[in-house]
């Protein structure tokens, strides 16, 4: 799989937001994992219900908008998650290894209940 940093840098603030984390926090992370990622730039606009975010990338802007539906309060995938985007700012994960962490944390059953619509 050869992922674009954009498209890992959308799932992770997807599901960010879909854990319940702030917009705050979660377009500080989309910023560190980008540069990780080698990204020159890197602009993310997050609200609750959904993120835009340009990534500047062998010198071509690439755009993308994401609308997260379903929320809820998950404080363990929301610190894994934040891990994950730590791990990427150190260039330890590329786009592909952290699109795979990502499924595999939405895999994971939830001690929290079922979420919100």
């Amino acid at each position: 799989m050869n992922s674009s940093p954009l498209e890992a840098l959308l799932a992770l603030g997807e599901a960010m937001l879909s854990a319940g984390a702030e917009p705050y926090r979660t377009e500080e992370a989309i910023e560190r994992a980008g540069a990780g990622f080698g990204c020159a730039s890197v602009q993310a606009f997050v609200t609750p219900p959904g993120l835009f975010i340009t990534a500047q990338s062998a010198g071509a802007f690439d755009t993308g908008v994401r609308r997260v539906r379903a929320r809820a309060l998950d404080v363990t995938r929301i610190t894994h998650l934040n891990a994950l985007a730590r791990s990427a700012a150190r260039g330890e994960i590329g786009p592909d290894a952290c699109l795979s962490e990502i499924a595999r944390l939405r895999a994971r059953v939830t001690d929290y209940g079922a979420p919100l619509e």
